[in-house]
């Protein structure tokens, strides 16, 4: 079993939350951290599955941008390579949901890549690659 890491970090709450959280802990014979991982844990997921829900109308719309945002996804998480794409077509004026072959011309797609390595290791030329490739090149 492999064992859990954490980080440390300070957050300030509501002493009427504060008190209503050690009661629930203490009722459910659970540590202060357990009690607020877990509702973490229930938010994120419940975030999640609406942005599934949404991402995979956004994805369904447009073959071009399902293919360029799942070559992302091989470098970077499918909401940061959404979010990414996004931006990044807000950025020139382009509707993300009606983006064109035209519009992705290899500044673009640069420009996708810049964004990916600030969030991972990859290397532009590799991602670049992968991209140009998913569009069918240039």
């Amino acid at each position: 079993m492999v064992a859990k890491k954490y980080r440390r970090t300070t957050i300030e709450l509501d002493v009427n939350l504060y008190k209503r959280v050690k009661a629930l802990a203490v009722e459910k014979d659970m540590t202060l951290r357990e009690i607020i991982s877990e509702a973490l844990e229930e938010k994120l997921a419940q975030e999640e599955e609406e942005n599934d829900a949404m991402n995979s109308d956004f994805l369904r719309e447009n073959p071009l941008t399902k293919k360029i945002v799942r070559t992302m996804e091989t470098f970077i998480s499918r909401d940061a390579a959404i979010l990414l794409f996004i931006k990044k077509c807000e950025s020139r004026n382009y509707d993300p949901y009606t983006i064109t072959r035209e519009m992705v011309t290899e500044e673009f797609l640069s420009s996708l890549c810049n964004g990916i390595r600030h969030l991972s290791d990859v290397d532009n030329t590799e991602c670049l690659k992968a991209l140009k490739a998913a569009v069918g090149g240039f």
